[in-house]
């Protein structure tokens, strides 16, 4: 994978570019005066010990902090893909990545090098600017092939592309083996972090206020990104999650520090523990799929068993087609949301209400947790 910095991004749109690629976006006369009206015409001044400078008139770039600079952005280096030939090219706004994957770790520098190059022209001849001091190279693979292979390398230009054993895409860590211990680690320090600052304001906070800051500052670091990072951790990795958590539900609860916490202060405190947030939140994007529409780069591996054979099956048309030989993916958010869908009884399955479904979900998997701490 290369991971692609722009120069100054967003600063350096060309404005008759991105007019001329939005008239064939299909964009008519109106809006593209609409348009070069919002665009052209903006001043910018420096003021510095009441000094001020001189207006001068901004002639390329989106407006940053506004709704439609990043959606003008994409609009802008929509096409760069044409400019791919092999490699997956994944855009996010000025978050670029090139990927390849081959079983020889030489093939996969010639191709990712020649793409960048091809990658580099384009941003050229669109007047955006590719930063190769900044852009990063990793090599994903299992720790015994990785330590066989210690020269790769990818060029760009002549100019080689740091390696890196981890790096952060999209606000998630990755290191080349693609284990969790980084990631996971860096989640909980952050988490730990915070909630050694909510603690010191413990008996100013009644408990609404206290599980209101829990969710603001602690429970949006487990949930980002939770449905395809979850299930791919090892046992260690996820005793440190449970075990952050419940601290965090202790805090809510005002417990003592070596307090049980099981389904009562789960259910007490409004919350489900770590393994089932991710079902849950996996099983939200699982029925956007079935009864809403979604987006085709993730309907497409979804088929219900309907749409592959006719057999007489219980709640088949509201089942998914679950691959038989997974391999690895029985990590991925592809299989496990099929299975965990698959396993819901038909009550909860048919229910068309996204609100409905949610609030049923989560009584559901109260009553797994119950289960389980039962036996």
């Amino acid at each position: 994978m290369v991971l692609l910095d722009l120069q100054k991004a967003f600063d350096t749109v060309n404005h008759d570019i991105l007019l001329n690629k939005l008239h064939a976006m299909g964009f008519n006369d109106t809006c593209q005066k609409w348009f070069k009206s919002y665009l052209t015409h903006r001043y910018q001044i420096v003021s510095i010990d009441n000094v001020m400078s001189d207006l001068l008139e901004v002639k390329c770039g989106v407006p940053q902090g506004s709704i439609l600079g990043p959606l003008l952005f994409m609009c802008y280096i929509n096409d760069m893909c044409i400019s791919i030939r092999e490699c997956k090219l994944l855009l996010y706004a000025d978050d670029s990545v090139l990927a390849f994957s081959h079983v020889n770790p030489k093939e996969i520098e010639n191709k990712l090098s020649s793409e960048l190059i091809n990658c580099n022209q384009w941003l050229v001849d669109n007047k955006l600017s590719l930063h190769t001091g900044k852009t990063d190279s990793i090599l994903f693979s299992t720790k015994r092939k990785g330590a066989k292979y210690k020269n790769f390398k990818v060029m760009c230009n002549n100019t080689e592309i740091i390696q890196r054993n981890t790096i952060k895409y999209l606000g998630i860590t990755l290191n080349n083996d693609l284990s969790s211990n980084v990631f996971v680690d860096s989640l909980v320090k952050k988490a730990n972090s915070r909630l050694r600052f909510l603690y010191r304001y413990k008996n100013c906070l009644n408990k609404k206020a206290r599980r209101t800051l829990y969710f603001a500052l602690i429970q949006c670091l487990f949930d980002y990104g939770i449905a395809s990072w979850h299930n791919g951790l090892g046992i260690t990795s996820k005793k440190k999650l449970k075990v952050t958590q419940n601290k965090a539900v202790r805090f809510i609860e005002s417990l003592g520090p070596r307090a049980h916490v099981g389904y009562n202060e789960l259910v007490s405190a409004g919350l489900l523990d770590v393994h089932q947030r991710a079902k849950q939140m996996i099983l939200h994007y699982v029925h956007k799929i079935m009864y809403i529409y979604t987006d085709h780069y993730i309907t497409q591996y979804f088929k219900c068993v309907t749409e592959i054979h006719d057999h007489d099956t219980r709640h088949r048309q509201l089942n998914f087609n679950l691959p038989q030989n997974f391999g690895i993916i029985g990590t991925c958010f592809y299989y496990n949301g099929i299975k965990y869908w698959n396993s819901l009884p038909g009550n909860l399955k048919s229910i068309l209400s996204y609100q409905t479904f949610k609030i049923k979900l989560k009584q559901y998997l109260y009553d797994e947790i119950a289960k389980v701490e039962m036996t």
